[in-house]
């Protein structure tokens, strides 16, 4: 037998001198000193061991804390069969950051809004929780019909649809939205800061309009005449003509209310006309040339003049009488 695989004596087997010609590219050229190479190679078998015992490093931390779940609310099942994103939701449930909530034909849902309030989730409704920290609380409503009743910090709770933001200033009321975005909101407490393509502040005992391509319309309290609101839903719809409507309806001190909302929606001479006729049934407000320019002091003195009126008008008789200046 030969010893050529141990002292390279006596002739090489046929396929060992095969291998040694695949071979010989990769070996080292004749002389050269292999202490480098393997001084890489040493390394590079540490950098591996250091990787590997990173990678167990960071699998075993993530074993020892504990998963942290996403924010959410505790939700009821009040009837019907509701689902969020997707499943079916048992008499109790969590509903996170993200997920959807659903009611068909018959189902209803009430929602523990953190520690400020709660809503409860009318049937046909589609909506989304997007936020729920100590900064602000989110939801996107596409469609349906929901009761909110929050006391909290103002803008805390706030819903988003295609009209507006409603911005929560510690209220309750109820906003419906329909499938094509058109929708209204009621408030029975507090009041609502309506923002998008135009503005309204809808305090409790009011009601206002929301178009997905226009923002919110101009607001009136729920006595307000029929002919009234009939005249506001031409002007909102861009009827400019239905302005002298709803000036001949705006006949009683609540009504500032809609004529406020007037100022900065006309312009010119229709707004001098709105400016009589809120000066004829709340006297003492703000510097007329002012307001004609819209300053926004000059129209949030307005407000401020014109709240008291909004909020004893809504009170019961009696307290109403006693707390009249």
């Amino acid at each position: 037998m030969s010893d050529y695989l141990w002292d390279r004596s006596g002739p090489p087997d046929p396929e060992v001198a095969r291998l040694e010609r695949l071979l010989a590219p990769m070996g080292l050229p004749a002389g050269a000193d292999p202490a480098p190479i393997l001084a890489r190679a040493r390394r590079a078998r540490w950098v591996w061991r250091g990787a590997w015992a990173a990678a167990a490093a960071a699998a075993a931390v993530a074993l020892l804390v504990p998963w942290a779940p996403r924010p959410g609310w505790d939700v009821d099942r009040l009837d019907g069969a509701p689902r969020i994103s997707g499943v079916a939701l048992a008499s109790k449930g969590r509903w996170s950051v993200g997920d959807w909530l659903e009611t068909d034909a018959v189902s209803r849902v009430r929602v523990r809004v953190g520690e400020i309030g709660e809503v409860v989730v009318d049937p046909r409704t589609q909506v989304r929780l997007l936020n729920a920290d100590e900064r602000e609380h989110r939801l996107a409503l596409k469609h349906g019909v929901l009761h909110a009743s929050v006391s909290a910090p103002p803008r805390l709770f706030l819903v988003e649809t295609k009209a507006a933001l409603a911005a929560d200033l510690g209220c309750a009321y109820t906003i419906s939205v329909l499938p094509d975005g058109h929708g209204s909101i009621s408030v029975t407490a507090g009041a609502v800061s309506l923002e998008g393509k135009t503005q309204a502040y809808v305090p409790a005992g009011a009601s206002c309009a929301l178009y997905p391509d226009r923002g919110p319309g101009i607001p009136a309290f729920a006595e307000a005449p029929a002919a009234l609101r009939e005249a506001l839903r031409r002007f909102d719809g861009g009827e400019a003509a239905a302005l002298d409507a709803v000036l001949a309806y705006a006949a009683r001190p609540r009504d500032t209310l809609t004529l406020w909302h007037l100022l900065p929606r006309t312009t010119d001479s229709a707004r001098a006309e709105v400016i009589d006729r809120l000066q004829a049934l709340a006297p003492g407000g703000p510097d007329r040339s002012r307001t004609l320019a819209l300053e926004p002091a000059a129209l949030e003195a307005w407000r401020t003049h014109l709240q008291r009126v909004w909020w004893v008008g809504g009170l019961p008789a009696k307290l109403g009488k006693a707390l009249q200046p």
